[in-house]
Formats: structure tokens, C-alpha cells, sequence
């Protein structure tokens, strides 16, 4: 093979080399224009969706927040009368402490006249 015919060859084939390199390079760039629209439609897509859904999460947390007002309430309701009930039961054990010093006075009374009553002659009793 001659210099000249070498020299073409080489030539012909840098050139198919640069004409593949060229295809591929418009075939990438064409595919990331698709790629970039393709991202583009979904980014759209998702803005649309979360723009459907916010005002039903502004009104499930309207209504969550409502839920929590109201169990809020209920919770201070049920402090309340547990409470309340706490010092009924304080007054309860105070009433039960002194009816049962009344009661052990009186025992403490009828024991005394019980002795009394033993104390005293059996003759004095008859009579």
C-alpha cells in the first residue's frame, strides 16, 4: 500500500469516525431535549397534583386541629371532676375518721356502764 492510499484510507476512516461521533453526539442531545421535556411535563404534573391536595390538607388539619381543641376540653373537663372527686373523697375519709372516733366513744361509753352495772351489788339490782 502506497503512502497516498494509506493516507485516504486513514482519511476516510477519521471521517466515518467523526461522522459517528457526530450522530451519536445529535442523538444524546436529542434524547436530553426529550429527557428535559419529559421532566418538565412531570414537574407540572406534580405542581397540579399538590395544588389538587393542599386545600384537602388545609381542611384535614382544619378538622384535626378542631379534634385536638375539642379533646383539649374534654381532658380539662375530666381534670375537673377528678378534682372535684378527689376532694369528695378527702371529705369522705374525714367523715368516716370521726364517725368512727363517735363510734368508739360510745363503745368506750357502753363499756363504762357495763362496768358499772358489774360494779354494782346484785341485790341493788333484784331490788
Amino acid at each position: 500500500m502506497t503512502l497516498q492510499s494509506a493516507t485516504e484510507r486513514l482519511d476516510a476512516a477519521v471521517q466515518l469516525l467523526e461522522d459517528r461521533l457526530e450522530n451519536r453526539v445529535r442523538a444524546l442531545r436529542s434524547e436530553a431535549a426529550a429527557l428535559r421535556l419529559e421532566r418538565d411535563t412531570l414537574q407540572g404534573q406534580l405542581l397540579e397534583a399538590m395544588n389538587a391536595v393542599r386545600p384537602d390538607l388545609e381542611e384535614a388539619n382544619a378538622l384535626l386541629q378542631l379534634e385536638v381543641e375539642e379533646m383539649a376540653k374534654a381532658h380539662d373537663a375530666l381534670l375537673q371532676k377528678y378534682n372535684e372527686l378527689e376532694r369528695q373523697h378527702a371529705a369522705l375519709e374525714q367523715r368516716h375518721t370521726e364517725l368512727e372516733q363517735a363510734a368508739n366513744e360510745a363503745l368506750a361509753r357502753v363499756d363504762r356502764l357495763i362496768s358499772q352495772l358489774d360494779a354494782e351489788p346484785v341485790e341493788a339490782a333484784e331490788a
